[in-house]
Order: C-alpha cells, then structure tokens, then sequence
C-alpha cells in the first residue's frame, strides 16, 4: 500500500517578517545576524534567511505533479510572513495551474494593500487567515508589534468585500 500526503506546506518566506510577535521563536533579519547561533535550529545555527524565488517554487511545485489527486491542501508560508514575497500571487497561480487546491496562507495582514488583495483574490487564492489578535488596537499590537491594528481591520475587510 502507498501512502501520499494529503497536505504540503512550502515556505516562500523565511526570517523576514514585518511584526515582532513575542510568541514566535524566528530571530528575524536584520534584528539578528545572517548566521546566529540558534539553539532551536537542529545544527544549532539558524537557517539562511530568503524569499523563494518563483523559479525556485516552480521546480518544488513540479515534483507534487505526480501525485497531485492526492492532495487537498497547501500552505504557502513557514518562517516569515507570506506578504512580503512580491511573488505570491504568481506562486498561488502557478499552482492552482497544476492541480493543486485549496491554497491558503496566514498573515498579520499589515501589508495586504487593496493592489495585492485583488492580486491574490485573482490568483485563486482559496484561504487567508487573519491574525487579527484581539479587538482593540491594545490587544492586538502587543501581540502584533510594528503592526497597526486599524489597517490591518481595514485590509482583511476590503479583501472579504472584493472576494464576495
């Protein structure tokens, strides 16, 4: 009997990210060094920091070709947040080219502008989920610091609007 994955998650984005949330363990670039030592990192220095290129995802995204029936699910992100990747859109497209479905990421959504949000919508991007954290603006930029709450409210609903 053969046994596929039924979901995959490949990280376009890795230790760059616009909040510095207290819950996440990344040491993000450029508050940390490009080769930190990282006690979490299972060599004990952290990884290269990067944003996949679309060629690059391309060539991961081909070897799913085979069994792509059998997946229901990917994720686009991992270590950093999936917007700042000026590709994602194009990487969303791509796969939903081949086969795959229900393609979603999670955002702090900060930086989802109205130019993006129909970029990604057009896409086929199927899931978004917000990290809204709270419902004041207190709550939400202590767990989400250097994100700003309203804009990050005032994104996701434009983006829910454009989608319906």
């Amino acid at each position: 009997m053969k046994f596929f994955p039924s979901k995959v998650e490949i990280e376009t984005v890795n230790r760059f990210c616009n909040a510095r949330c207290p819950m996440c363990t990344i040491k993000f670039v450029p508050d940390f060094e490009k080769l930190e030592p990282d006690e979490l990192s299972h060599n004990g220095i952290s990884r290269r920091e990067e944003i996949m290129s679309l060629n690059t995802f391309i060539k991961i995204a081909d070897k799913f070709k085979p069994i792509i029936k059998h997946i229901t699910a990917l994720t686009l992100q991992g270590s950093g947040e999936p917007l700042l990747d000026k590709t994602i859109a194009k990487k969303v497209n791509y796969a939903k080219s081949i086969g795959f479905k229900s393609i979603g990421f999670s955002s702090n959504c900060d930086i989802l502008e109205r130019k993006r949000s129909v970029e990604l919508l057009e896409s086929g991007l199927d899931c978004l989920i917000a990290s809204i954290d709270g419902l004041t603006k207190e709550v939400h930029e202590s767990c989400r610091p250097r994100t700003n709450f309203h804009k990050a409210v005032k994104n996701v609903k434009f983006f829910i609007d454009y989608r319906n």
